[in-house]
C-alpha cells in the first residue's frame, strides 16, 4: 500500500503562482524551470482545472540566450510582443504560502491522488493542515508545479557574493533557480557562460594586488592574472572527497591536466564581442573594466583566428552552437545581441575617439624597460636549444649570447590588428598605433607624431607609416641591444603572420576590419 512519501513524490498542478501563493510569499527556490513565448505549444496536456495548456519541456523553445538583452528586446523580437511565460517546481516550505484558494486545489488533488493511488478506498481522510503540522520543523513538504509571467531581465552573478541564478515574476515574486529544464539549459549555455566570465574578469579585477589601472588591463593581463593568481586555487577543488576515492588504486599522485594559454584565450574569444558591447551599451563608467582600444583590437583578432581556424577543421574560440561568424565587421557581429549595426557603430567611433590616460613614464628621454618576473614558458610548444643548428660558416656575424634574433627583423603586425608586441622573452613592451604613448612615439618627429594619431587618414600597410614603425620599434630594440652590437635593421615592408586575408576600410568615418 502507497505511503505518504509516495503520494508527495510528485509534484502537484501546475497552478498560476498568483492565485495558489499568498501575500505572506516573496522568494522561494525553483527546479526543472522551463520557458515559452508567445503561447505556442507543440505537444502539451490538457489540465483539467486550466483553459490553457503546458507545453512538452522537450519543446519548450524560450531559454535565457533569447529572453535576456543589454538594454530591452527589439521590437521585432518575439520576446517584445508576447509575454515570456515560464514553469517551476516550488516546495512549499510554509502552510502559510498557499493562499486560501491554493489550499483547496491543493487539499482537493491531494485526496484524489490518494484514492488513485490506493482504488480499494472510497473516501481519503487526508488534510493538508495535518500532513504540515503545527510546527514548522513536523510534518511533510509537498512540491507544485508554479506558472507564472517573467516581466524583469534574470540576472546572475551579480553581487557579492555572485546570486545564483534569479527571475522576478510580475506577482512581484523573487525565485532562486536551482535547476533548469535540459532544453533550456542547452540553449541558455552562452548567457550563463557570458555571465561566469563577467563575474571572473571583475573578480581579477577586485583582487588585483597591484591594483592595474584600467588602460593596462588587457587581454593578456587577463590571461595571466588568471593562471597566475586563480588556476592555483582550482587545484584544491575536488569533484568528489579523496579520502572516499576506493575505487581502484593509484601509484602516483593525481594532478589537473595542464591548461594552455591557448585554451584560455579561447574562453574569453568566445564571448569577446558580448564583454565588449556590455561596456560599450553602458552608461555607467563602472561598467567599463578593460581598456576598450585593446579589447576592440583583440575582438578582431578573435574574429580572425576564428574563421581561420574553422577552415582548418579546428572550432577555437566559438560561443556555444555557433559554428562560425558570419558578420566580418564588427558593428555587425555586436548587432547580433540587440539594436542596429548603425547604433553600434556610433558607439565604436565614440570608444575610438575618447582619450585615454597616457602611461606615466619613468624616463620620458629614452624608452625603459619594465622590472617584471622571470618569463615562463608552455612546456608544450617550448624545446631546448640545439647548437647543431648553428651556422658555423656565418660565424662572424654571430651576435653576443644574450643576443635576441628578433632585433634584426622586421617587425610584425597580426593581420586584423593595429599592436606590435616586443617578442624579447620577459618584455611586455607594446606600439599601439591606435593608441600612441608619449614613450612610443619619442623617437618621432611632431608631424609624424600627428598624422599618426589622425588614424583615419591612413592605412597599416602605407609606407608612411610601416617607415615610422619600424623607427619606434628600432628605438625600443636600442634599449635590448645597443646599435654596435647588432646588424641594421632591414627596411622592408611588415610582415604579417599566417591569416586569411583581411580587408581594413573606413565605414562612416571608423575604423572597420572585416
Amino acid at each position: 500500500m502507497p505511503g505518504i512519501l509516495d503520494l508527495l513524490d510528485r509534484p502537484f498542478g501546475p497552478y498560476p503562482e498568483g492565485d495558489i501563493l499568498s501575500e505572506k510569499f516573496h522568494q522561494g527556490d525553483l527546479t526543472s524551470f522551463s520557458m515559452e513565448c508567445g503561447h505556442k505549444p507543440i505537444g502539451c496536456v490538457t489540465l483539467h482545472r486550466f483553459k490553457y495548456a503546458l507545453k512538452l519541456i522537450s519543446n519548450l523553445e524560450a531559454r535565457f540566450d533569447e529572453t535576456e538583452y543589454l538594454i530591452s528586446a527589439p521590437r521585432s523580437s518575439r520576446i517584445a510582443k508576447d509575454a515570456t511565460e515560464f514553469w517551476g517546481v516550488l516546495i512549499i516550505n510554509d502552510f502559510q504560502w498557499l493562499s486560501f484558494q491554493g489550499k483547496e486545489w491543493l487539499q482537493q488533488d491531494l485526496r484524489q491522488r490518494d484514492l488513485e493511488m490506493n482504488p480499494q478506498r472510497t473516501t481519503s481522510g487526508l488534510s493538508l493542515s495535518t500532513l504540515y503540522g503545527s510546527h514548522k520543523s513536523e510534518g511533510s513538504r509537498l512540491s507544485v508545479w508554479v506558472h507564472g509571467e517573467k516581466n524583469m531581465p534574470a540576472q546572475f552573478m551579480t553581487g557579492t557574493p555572485p546570486r545564483p541564478l534569479v527571475v522576478r515574476s510580475g506577482k512581484r515574486h523573487s525565485y532562486n533557480l536551482r535547476s533548469l529544464d535540459v532544453g533550456t539549459f542547452h540553449r541558455s549555455q552562452n548567457f550563463l557562460a557570458r555571465y561566469r566570465l563577467w563575474a571572473l574578469v571583475n573578480e581579477i579585477i577586485e583582487t588585483d594586488p597591484e591594483q592595474t589601472p584600467i588602460e593596462d588591463r588587457t587581454i593578456d593581463w587577463l590571461i595571466t592574472s588568471y593562471i597566475d593568481r586563480f588556476r592555483p586555487r582550482d587545484l584544491d577543488h575536488h569533484f568528489f572527497s579523496p579520502s572516499s576515492d576506493t575505487g581502484g588504486t593509484k601509484h602516483r599522485r593525481r594532478h589537473l591536466r595542464h591548461l594552455p594559454q591557448a585554451e584560455v584565450m579561447g574562453l574569453f574569444a568566445a564571448h569577446a564581442d558580448w564583454l565588449l558591447a556590455q561596456q560599450l551599451a553602458s552608461h555607467h563608467g563602472n561598467l567599463k573594466i578593460v581598456n576598450i582600444r585593446k579589447w576592440m583590437t583583440f575582438c578582431e583578432q578573435a574574429a580572425t583566428v576564428q574563421q581561420d581556424a574553422w577552415k582548418r577543421g579546428v572550432p577555437w574560440g566559438l560561443p556555444h552552437g555557433n559554428s562560425t561568424n558570419n558578420h566580418r565587421e564588427l558593428s555587425g557581429r555586436l548587432s547580433h545581441f540587440e539594436n542596429k549595426k548603425e547604433f553600434w557603430e556610433l558607439k565604436i567611433n565614440k570608444a575610438l575617439k575618447k582619450n585615454y590616460p597616457a602611461l606615466e613614464l619613468r624616463n620620458n628621454n629614452r624608452p625603459s624597460v619594465q622590472k617584471i618576473p622571470e618569463p615562463k614558458y608552455d612546456s608544450d610548444f617550448s624545446e631546448a636549444s640545439s647548437s647543431s643548428f648553428t651556422d658555423s660558416s656565418k660565424e662572424e656575424l654571430a651576435p653576443p649570447a644574450d643576443f635576441h634574433p628578433s632585433v634584426v627583423q622586421p617587425p610584425t603586425i597580426p593581420l586584423g590588428s593595429f599592436e606590435w608586441r616586443c617578442p624579447v622573452p620577459g618584455c611586455c613592451y607594446t606600439i599601439d598605433l591606435l593608441s600612441l604613448t608619449a614613450e612610443n612615439t619619442d623617437i618621432l618627429p611632431p608631424v609624424e607624431v600627428e598624422h599618426l594619431k589622425d588614424y583615419k587618414s591612413w592605412r597599416l600597410m602605407d609606407e608612411r607609416v610601416q617607415g615610422n614603425l619600424q623607427l619606434m620599434v628600432q628605438a625600443h630594440n636600442d634599449v635590448h641591444h645597443p646599435p654596435q652590437t647588432r646588424r641594421q635593421l632591414p627596411k622592408r615592408g611588415i610582415l604579417p603572420t599566417h591569416l586569411p586575408p583581411i580587408k581594413v576600410e573606413d565605414v562612416d568615418g571608423v575604423v572597420i576590419i572585416g
